[in-house]
């Protein structure tokens, strides 16, 4: 029997969250929009599964996207914020600044709905497109044209995401990292990334 810590949500994500995907579904979704909610929904569904039997697992508990409760008490045991973005927005200052804002005030919500021994996280989901955008795409996917402005700075996907990830580490407290899923769509490879964030 698994305990609810930052291990398990770490092994949820690589793996219970990843293979619930039919092939080129995450990367379709990923690369035609955010996947904040979808994600966030595969969490809540494999943590419900995992803890229905311990805890009560809840999605937009006051306002707080993920909550795990006590289950007579209904105290938050732990609460868990979600955010998605690309690579391309993590090597742009101005936008790796407004992500970094929006993560702290997650975190400042979560302590207000606290109690003395809730544990609080935030998790930020990375699409990360491993090629530049086509022209023939760049209408059909989303936030095509920071994509590839991304790709012209930097040339190419492994120092994007290697900025980018020190970028993160430079501002927030990233506790674990993984992979949901390496996949494809419109024949653009992408890898879909987490960072688990804290400050307590």
């Amino acid at each position: 029997m698994r305990e609810l810590n930052v291990k398990t949500l770490k092994e949820l994500l690589e793996f219970n969250v990843g293979i619930s995907f039919l092939r080129e579904e995450i990367s379709f979704l990923g690369l035609t929009s955010k996947i904040e909610i979808q994600l966030r929904d595969k969490l809540a569904t494999s943590l419900y599964n995992e803890f229905k039997d311990r805890y009560i697992i809840t999605r937009e508990w006051k306002k707080c996207d993920l909550a795990i409760l006590d289950r007579i008490k209904l105290s938050p045991i732990l609460l868990i914020e979600l955010k998605s973005c690309y690579s391309c927005d993590l090597v742009k200052p101005s936008t790796l600044k407004e992500y970094v804002n929006e993560i702290e005030r997650d975190l400042e919500k979560s302590i207000k709905l606290s109690e003395e021994n809730t544990k609080y996280y935030s998790i930020l989901f990375i699409t990360k497109p491993k090629n530049r955008i086509p022209d023939h795409l760049l209408k059909i996917v989303k936030y095509s044209s920071a994509i590839n402005r991304a790709f012209n700075k930097l040339d190419n996907y492994e120092s994007i995401e290697m900025l980018g990830e020190a970028h993160l580490r430079n501002h927030l407290n990233v506790i674990e990292q993984g992979t949901i899923r390496k996949d494809k769509a419109f024949d653009i490879e992408c890898s879909f990334d987490f960072f688990i964030i804290s400050n307590n």
